[in-house]
């Protein structure tokens, strides 16, 4: 039985090629299949029905144009299955050795197997200019050579070549005549070498410019007001409405100002610019605090875990009204007081009695608000993305909080996770795993979800591997209760109990203290614990 595929394999040249497979018998030849295929198409092989093949006979596999075929390419593959289990294949036997000349063996070690031929009844390859590489191929193959040998038979060939192309006598001429016919697999279609002098001047020419290359130079990224050049929006104007968000069903020409909606607001045109100045001042005036009550209520928010208007990004009529409006009040005037001071409101949040507060209460003041929304306790928070990375960093010793520099990929970088890139493409993260936000979305309050990745990533990554290692080598004592008041000390700022020392004593004999990797494994749960994950 036969099988296989012919294929056009370029789809951008020629007409298509035509096929035959034949049984050629005591001199009687039989069509067994045939076809043709279109530009680019591909077409399968197939003569399941059992075949009576002796010893001389021959199966033709025929393939020709069917039009323009100047610079088509043809790919053909057959394989053939006796009943006895041998089989043949033309990828098998006659790729690997293709220079090799008429007649093939196959794999099997029988010769004359294969044999390939132009329509002329010509040898497509000629033995006698391939002879060389052949030759440097079984030394190669036979350890007598190595690259120097493939060289060398390289050259020979080339040397060959041009003798056959420079003499009309030559006895290679017709080898030189198949490789470089248009229908040969060599053909280039293309104009003669232009003059070798023009090429050394181009080559001086490229030398000179490579030489006088500039270093990049520092660029910023930019905005410019006004629409894009050359069109109809050119320049800073007032717009129409568009009714129902589309751009053709105009309404009135609406004024640059601020919105009348907001309160504080006196609404005036802007005459000149685009009204981004005008907007800055007014969200910076003593008179309209709003900027200056978001952002402290962020600040509240990032410091306790809920903001004092529990909807950060919505501060109107359908947001949520303050928990505290007096308090609120209070640290937006501070705000604006001490200059817009960040550090100011930082200080005076951290002094409060209410931040100092630990999330520990009674079971009658939790029934009373179990939302603490009157504060009464610290909210218990998870450790953000970031500051989980840097506490991992830091309890070891390896955090480096040197300011700026250009941002890093690998979590192994010991720099501060700020500094942590973020790729709007690829949600696939550290920071994403850990909630981080959205870098593709205005993300007010960041979620905080316990998901069986992240217990995951405390046991198997090879960050927290390496920090658990290092904290145990860097707290390593002579005794166990040294060491495990040592780890306590670094993680948790407090001594062990007496519970956790007898804990310490069992898990560590069991895990073969004091070995190395006894100590690494036990800070390892440690690190994944949640007195150290959370914040209480």
């Amino acid at each position: 039985t036969l099988s296989g595929q012919v294929a056009d394999a370029d789809p951008n040249c020629g007409d298509g090629v035509q096929w035959t497979l034949t049984h050629r018998a005591a001199g009687i030849e039989r069509l067994i299949a045939e076809g043709a295929i279109d530009n680019g198409g591909m077409m399968p092989l197939s003569v399941t029905t059992p075949l009576q093949v002796e010893q001389g006979d021959h199966l033709l596999l025929t393939v020709k144009r069917k039009g323009d075929y100047s610079c088509d390419t043809t790919q053909l593959e057959l394989q053939i299955h006796a009943e006895d289990g041998t089989a043949w294949n033309t990828a098998d036997d006659i790729v690997p050795k293709f220079n090799a000349g008429n007649p093939w063996a196959d794999n099997a070690g029988n010769p004359d197997v294969w044999w390939l031929f132009r329509e002329t009844g010509k040898s497509m390859l000629d033995p006698v200019l391939f002879a060389p590489w052949q030759t440097a191929r079984r030394a190669v193959q036979e350890g007598r050579g190595d690259i120097n040998t493939i060289v060398q038979a390289t050259a020979a060939i080339q040397a060959a070549i041009d003798a056959g192309r420079a003499d009309p006598e030559s006895p290679l001429r017709a080898a030189v005549d198949q490789l470089t016919a248009p229908a040969g697999p060599f053909f280039v279609d293309a104009p003669p070498l232009a003059d070798p002098a023009r090429f050394a001047e181009l080559d001086i020419r490229i030398a000179a410019l490579e030489s006088e290359v500039q270093q990049p130079l520092d660029y910023a990224i930019g905005i410019q007001e006004g629409g894009v050049p050359n069109t109809e929006h050119a320049g800073i104007h007032d717009v129409h409405i568009h009714h129902r968000g589309e751009y053709t069903n105009l309404g009135d020409l609406v004024p640059r100002q601020m919105p009348a909606i907001i309160p504080g607001t006196q609404p005036q045109p802007v005459t000149q610019g685009s009204g981004r100045e005008e907007l800055a001042q007014w969200l910076t005036t003593d008179a309209a605090p709003l900027l200056a009550r978001v952002m402290v209520n962020r600040l509240w928010q990032h410091h306790t875990g809920q903001g004092l208007v529990r909807t950060p990004g919505d501060f109107g009529v359908q947001g949520q009204e303050p928990t505290h409006p007096e308090l609120l009040d209070y640290l937006a005037t501070q705000f604006i007081e001490s200059g817009w001071s960040l550090k100011a409101i930082h200080r005076l949040i951290l002094n409060s009695a209410t931040w100092q507060q630990d999330s520990h209460t009674s079971e009658a003041l939790h029934n009373a608000d179990p939302e603490n929304r009157l504060l009464a306790r610290m909210n218990r928070t998870r450790l953000d993305a970031e500051s989980l990375r840097d506490a991992l960093m830091f309890v070891t010793g390896q955090l480096d909080t040197t300011p700026g520099g250009p941002a890093f990929v690998d979590l192994a970088t010991p720099r501060r996770t700020l500094y942590y890139r973020t790729t709007r493409s690829n949600l696939n993260t550290y920071t994403q795993l850990f909630d981080g936000a959205d870098p593709t979305s205005i993300v007010p309050a960041r979620n905080e979800l316990t998901v069986a990745p992240q217990a995951l990533f405390l046991m198997n990554h090879p960050l927290t591997l390496s920090a658990a290692e290092t904290l145990a080598n860097a707290t390593r004592a002579e005794t166990i209760d040294k060491t495990v008041t040592e780890i306590y000390r670094r993680l948790y700022a407090r001594p062990p109990t007496e519970s956790e020392r007898d804990f310490a004593h069992e898990t560590l004999t069991q895990l073969g203290h004091p070995n190395p990797e006894a100590l690494t494994a036990y800070a390892q749960v440690l690190l994944s614990s949640n007195e150290f994950y959370f914040v209480d």
